[in-house]
């Protein structure tokens, strides 16, 4: 088996080619930098091309300009849901709609057994709760995505809510166009950040086990829970009988996610996170200075496509659409630039493999510019303080 990187560069791990291999040639597994990609066999390759026509990496076509689209702010009216919920729970609101008008719901969820992210249908709102919030690794999408393209082959009638990173929506939609499936789909990607090595959070879990949980066992994670508010963002780790809190700038696994140093090679120069996507809506966090006062969270809502409006428009008795917002102005607050990709990202994943998440980031940051850490280190020292001292200080900055 040789990795697809050595033929055509950086694989972003959608899982797509798997799907469309006729012979069954490629396989999508965890690589040795903590990624899911994929793998070939060159003596069972039979050199049709079907996975070069659905890979991200060729997607100068067929893709929605930004630009193009209408922006909103929003939130469910709901309350309850949006403390729940990573954002303003519109893509909560989106799957309570999807199950009720008789679609399947793709999302993710968090498997606390294996410790991985992994891509999966829900058939019924009970399901839906374990999609709730932000994932902050890559999914495992590849079984699921079989699933659904084995489904709508058997039956024409199931039609599906497809959630995901902007590749893996990107590849699931040239699989489907690919296979001939006529079934009915609405596509729903994310404002992305890129992904983070599972090097990364299984390191960081090693350390959370020892030092805050006393080796108990993780009964759940929510990554992003609103306990300090949606500006404060704090992680939250659940045993049989405690919780554990964490806020985003004491964690090493946040600080070595938004270093950018340890994402997967693809996010460094994806386009499809950047500036194009395939999507009849794109979904974030309403980030800015417009709603630094809010602590209960905006969503960002882009609509691409009619049928991405359409299904907006039918949400309006349940949400709050707060105002139709300027994209370039909004757009300014979110990681959509090109990442700069040099060896220090492969020497962090050989540190990484030999040592612990803590000594790698002081490492490698030994090599990042001294006002970028010391900006880091006072943010951190800064989430020590008060909720309400951390808000004012938060929204002085803002203003300036």
């Amino acid at each position: 088996m040789k990795n697809i990187e050595e033929f055509d560069g950086a694989c972003a791990g959608c899982g797509a080619c798997v799907l469309v291999c006729p012979v069954n040639a490629i396989k999508y597994s965890l690589s040795d930098d903590g990624f899911y990609k994929a793998s070939i066999d060159i003596d069972k390759c039979i050199n049709c091309g079907k996975c070069t026509k659905v890979c991200v990496k060729n997607c100068e076509k067929d893709t929605n300009s930004f630009s193009k689209g209408k922006l909103y702010s929003a939130r469910s009216k709901d309350e309850k849901k949006v403390l729940k919920c990573t954002s303003g729970a519109i893509a909560y609101e989106i799957s309570l709609y999807g199950i009720k008008n008789g679609y399947n719901v793709v999302g993710v969820e968090y498997d606390n057994k294996s410790n991985i992210a992994r891509t999966v249908i829900s058939r019924n709102y009970e399901d839906l709760e374990r999609l709730k919030g932000s994932k902050y690794l890559q999914s495992k999408s590849d079984e699921c995505f079989k699933e659904v393209i084995k489904e709508c082959k058997e039956s024409k009638e199931k039609k599906y809510i497809i959630f995901g990173t902007p590749c893996q929506i990107y590849g699931m939609k040239k699989a489907i166009q690919q296979e001939k499936i006529t079934n009915e789909f609405i596509y729903v990607d994310l404002f992305c950040h890129g992904v983070p090595s599972y090097l990364v959070w299984d390191k960081y879990l090693n350390y959370i086990k020892k030092k805050k949980i006393n080796g108990k066992k993780i009964k759940d994670v929510i990554f992003r829970d609103k306990k300090n508010g949606w500006h404060n963002w704090t992680m939250k780790i659940s045993t049989d009988n405690a919780n554990c809190y964490i806020k985003s700038a004491q964690s090493d696994f946040y600080k070595a996610f938004l270093d950018n140093i340890l994402l997967n090679k693809a996010c460094y120069t994806c386009d499809v996170r950047k500036e194009k996507s395939v999507a009849d809506i794109r979904l974030g966090d309403f980030w800015g200075k417009k709603y630094m006062s809010d602590d209960k969270g905006v969503s960002a809502v882009l609509l691409l496509t009619k049928e991405g409006e359409e299904l907006f428009n039918s949400l309006k008795d349940n949400i709050e659409v707060i105002a139709k917002e300027d994209y370039n102005e909004f757009i300014k607050y979110q990681s959509t630039e090109d990442y700069k990709y040099t060896n220090l990202r492969d020497e962090a994943v050989i540190k990484l493999q030999n040592s612990t998440l803590k000594k790698t980031i002081k490492s490698y940051r030994k090599n990042l510019s001294k006002k970028y850490v010391l900006k880091e280190n006072i943010k951190t020292l800064i989430s020590y303080l008060p909720n309400n001292i951390v808000n004012k200080i938060k929204k002085l900055n803002s203003s300036r």
